[in-house]
């Protein structure tokens, strides 16, 4: 499944989740509205415009909510007790506005609030989710602007600038009076144009099978020249706390959304499971710091409260080959119709291969946290 595909899938899932949700409280009698119907049909119709397969398709995270949605309710239940509830699709919208939250649960009674939450399936497990990715650039710049929109961001007096433009974020950067970092964040924005002379445009990278240890010694030589660089502009030009708030705000511990979580094996959300919702707020106590070092081929953030380490966080910094090169797990040549020609195995894709570029990921060990004990 393609990753455009994969995308559909997730969408439709939550649409599932929301009608699923909503059917289970009017079988209790505890729906603000009895609309289960017409969200499942909306679930079907988007299936059906995008050619989803509702069967095979759904079939490994359709089992994890049909499985774990019902035990979400039943906390939900015990958690609001003498309450009505509705459960509405938001992603889109949310999406539209940059909040991270999928659907909305709405609770009337003896307790009326909104509660966003945000929507995981792992079919991998929930012990190490991945929450954000980007670059090594756009790494450091969220910590200095508001991001706004893929590769945009905001300023403080509502200025909106492209990331790549280096001529006008260092302008901006100066302007907040964080012009000491630029040689360091100058060295980093030099990775980029060399990894794509050589790979990109060089002739030797055509295949990659000819360049395979050429990528995996860049990779790490690369990965950790980011990593000392950005480490020492953290140190040098932030505070303990600006750099807490901002990991704070990637994995989704802010406050500003509730998580949900899924795998094969459970459901975990920070509302109603006790363990998730003490270490969410814990590490959001002004006397919780956040250590960060370098760990392997990753940057690691330790949260420690009275030097116990409550949850770990770790960012791993390497390059992203985006499907440059052709690849196929038969080994087979093939007519690539985004390229619109025949492609051998291991070849060098002409379009794709300009978004080669560095790459972080962010993972939050839960495993680690003691929730699941």
């Amino acid at each position: 499944m393609d990753r455009a595909k994969q995308h559909f899938v997730q969408d439709a899932l939550e649409a599932y989740a929301v009608a699923k949700l909503t059917k289970l409280a009017e079988q209790d009698n505890m729906a603000i509205n009895n609309d289960s119907d017409e969200k499942y049909q909306i679930f079907y119709d988007y299936c059906e415009e995008r050619d989803i397969d509702t069967r095979n398709d759904h079939k490994v995270y359709g089992k994890m909510y049909k499985d774990h949605l019902p035990v979400f309710w039943n906390n939900l239940k015990i958690t609001f007790p003498n309450c009505k509830f509705d459960f509405i699709d938001v992603e889109k919208d949310f999406r539209n506005i940059k909040k991270k939250g999928d659907f909305v649960v709405r609770i009337e009674g003896e307790t009326n609030r909104d509660i966003s939450f945000s929507l995981k399936a792992y079919k991998g497990g929930i012990s190490r989710i991945q929450v954000c990715s980007g670059t090594f650039n756009s790494f450091i710049t969220n910590f200095l602007f508001t991001p706004d929109g893929v590769g945009m961001y905001l300023t403080e007096n509502g200025t909106r600038f492209k990331g790549s433009n280096v001529e006008q974020r260092d302008n901006e950067i100066i302007n907040i009076g964080k012009e000491s970092m630029l040689e360091q964040l100058h060295q980093i924005d030099e990775i980029n144009p060399k990894v794509k002379e050589y790979f990109v445009y060089g002739d030797k990278a055509e295949n990659f099978l000819d360049v395979e240890q050429d990528w995996e010694d860049w990779s790490r030589e690369y990965g950790y020249m980011g990593i000392d660089l950005t480490i020492d502009i953290l140190n040098n030009n932030f505070t303990n706390q600006e750099v807490k708030d901002r990991i704070v705000k990637m994995i989704g511990f802010d406050g500003e959304e509730e998580l949900l979580l899924l795998d094969k094996k459970r459901v975990v959300d920070s509302i109603t499971n006790e363990k998730l919702y003490n270490i969410i707020h814990k590490i959001r106590e002004q006397n919780t710091e956040i250590k960060f070092y370098r760990h392997r081929k990753s940057i690691r953030f330790d949260f420690v409260n009275n030097d116990e380490v409550l949850l770990s966080v770790e960012v791993p910094f390497t390059l992203q080959k985006n499907g440059g090169w052709f690849l196929p797990k038969d080994k087979k040549g093939a007519f690539y119709k985004k390229e619109n020609m025949f492609l051998e195995y291991g070849q060098r894709r002409p379009k794709k291969s300009k978004e080669i570029n560095t790459s972080i990921n962010t993972y939050v060990n839960l495993g680690g946290s003691g929730i699941f004990q």
